[in-house]
């Protein structure tokens, strides 16, 4: 079981800047910079305003490769890996103990005062859910893969089908370009051009579509009553 868990970890190397303690300082205060807003709104702003506070996580959903003790526990520390790393400070006022087991002194701890102000609670839990995946043991190490026996997980969903989604808002992915990951500027994602070079910056004909779209769905809202 210790040598699966090495092999989850060795995967923070994949993104910048490749420092082993680094991605977990970087989320700590991340998390206290959250936790810090979080508080501020709901002692000062919110029953004024009546506004609403919480957190958004990327995630994917995973399901074992194999129906194997191994590969069951497996799904659980991915979890705790990539969901519980942010959402069970909020929830429970610390880490995972599967986080904390693992990695040890590399793992930035709360103090008393900090989980305090982590647990004063969240209005929602937002997902940005993307995907499903198989999780389990391959060969030495464990591996993410989307078919079992050569059957998909499951049927590939059309973009930009939202049917039976219950939309609240819509927000634009980016502005303008932004580092991306572990692709840095090599993706291109937002509705202005930036020329790296100049700095220029030129609305591109998605800028368009944004600047219009609110308006329009206005339109058919109205003649939809």
């Amino acid at each position: 079981m210790k040598q699966q868990r090495k092999d989850m970890k060795l995967e923070e190397n994949e993104y910048p800047p490749g420092l082993h303690s680094q991605p977990y300082v970087t989320a700590h205060n991340m998390i206290l910079s959250h936790a810090t807003a979080l508080h501020i709104y709901k002692t000062k702003y919110q029953e004024k305003q009546g506004g609403s506070i919480g957190i958004v996580l990327s995630m994917v959903w995973y399901e074992p490769l194999k129906d194997t003790v191994e590969d069951n526990s497996l799904v659980q520390s991915t979890f705790d890996f990539e969901i519980g790393w942010f959402l069970d400070p909020f929830i429970y006022g610390d880490y995972p103990n599967e986080m904390k087991k693992y990695l040890g002194p590399k793992l930035p701890t709360f103090s008393a005062k900090e989980k305090e102000k982590l647990r004063y609670g969240l209005n929602f839990i937002g997902m940005n859910y993307y995907k499903s995946l198989y999780v389990g043991r391959c060969g030495v190490s464990y591996c993410k893969v989307a078919e079992r026996d050569g059957i998909p997980i499951g049927k590939k969903t059309p973009m930009p089908g939202r049917k039976g989604a219950d939309v609240r808002g819509y927000l634009v992915w980016s502005l303008i370009y932004y580092f991306e990951w572990i692709h840095g500027y090599t993706l291109r994602f937002g509705i202005y051009h930036v020329d790296y070079n100049t700095q220029k910056r030129t609305p591109k004909s998605s800028a368009k579509w944004f600047k219009d779209f609110p308006q329009c769905s206005k339109i058919t809202a109205r003649k939809r009553r």
